[in-house]
């Protein structure tokens, strides 16, 4: 989704371990919510990432900063 949104709006989308790197100094921020989930072993693991405020009051506060 977030590459075909990039696509949509003429913008290059960002690598992977960049994007993993954001979503991380964002949950430092408490902007937003890790947990790490596995699928048993050898099966991989994955991190779950949810905002904590409700979006439309993140998006207000970015638009006024």
């Amino acid at each position: 989704m977030y590459e075909r949104l990039c696509e949509s709006n003429g913008v290059d989308p960002l690598k992977v371990r960049r994007v993993r790197d954001l979503l991380s100094e964002l949950a430092f921020l408490s902007l937003v919510e890790q947990e790490r989930k596995g699928r048993g072993k050898g099966k991989g693991a994955h991190t779950v990432n949810q905002l904590v405020d409700d979006p439309e009051v993140v998006i207000k506060a970015c638009k006024s900063a």
